[in-house]
């Protein structure tokens, strides 16, 4: 997701034609994140970086794709369904050395994991309520301490409730459709998630795990 979000289509277009210059072929590898994975992944970083709105985030899957794919050419492009059972070894970094064909790093890689629903909720409140009275640099300072003392508290971890996620598909149906047809595969299934205590549907069940 960095590449696409961080780099504007000229510099990505930019970058592949640096490569295709100076290498007989230049191949991409492009991780697709199933919605109801992205979404739940998306709702809580947004948060963690100061989000104060209940508001779940498009997927933009052509927004992402698109530049690469043209700027690449369709066939040197191999998409790849970012979920545990189709990933080598269970983990993107053991897939993609996998694919390059280098070895595995010998010592493992810290990833982005989930917080509890408790932790995200904490953090919401924060950017809600105490951080518009702060100046920009504070509110900086103490939410990064915040995730910090956060990251290690027990509790159900944070996952959108499936009818919420079932709404989100249908309100971005059109763009999820084009993805899995230029992928070649399912983006909209694995909605039923495992049942977890930690389900939210609002910002009331966000702020509701916070006050027991």
């Amino acid at each position: 997701e960095a590449v696409p979000d961080h780099m504007r289509p000229k510099d990505i277009s930019g970058m592949i034609a640096f490569f295709q210059a100076r290498a007989e072929a230049v191949k991409v590898i492009l991780y697709a994140r199933p919605v109801a994975s992205l979404v739940s992944s998306q709702f809580q970083e947004n948060i963690k970086h100061g989000a104060a709105a209940f508001k779940l985030p498009a997927p933009k899957y052509r927004k992402r794709f698109e530049t690469v794919v043209n700027a690449a050419g369709r066939e040197n492009v191999t998409f790849v369904r970012f979920a545990r059972e189709d990933l080598v070894g269970g983990d993107i970094v053991q897939d993609f050395a996998h694919r390059i064909g280098v070895a595995t790093p010998p010592h493992g890689v810290v990833g982005n994991e989930s917080l509890s629903v408790d932790a995200v909720g904490r953090i919401y409140l924060f950017n809600k309520v105490m951080a518009p009275h702060l100046p920009a640099k504070q509110q900086v300072n103490v939410r990064n301490t915040l995730k910090k003392r956060l990251v290690d508290l027990g509790g159900p971890k944070f996952m959108l409730h499936p009818d919420l996620i079932r709404q989100h598909i249908a309100d971005h149906r059109d763009d999820i459709e084009w993805a899995e047809e230029t992928c070649g595969f399912d983006l909209a299934g694995d909605v039923n998630l495992t049942v977890s205590d930690g389900l939210v549907a609002g910002e009331a069940d966000l702020l509701r795990f916070i006050s027991r």
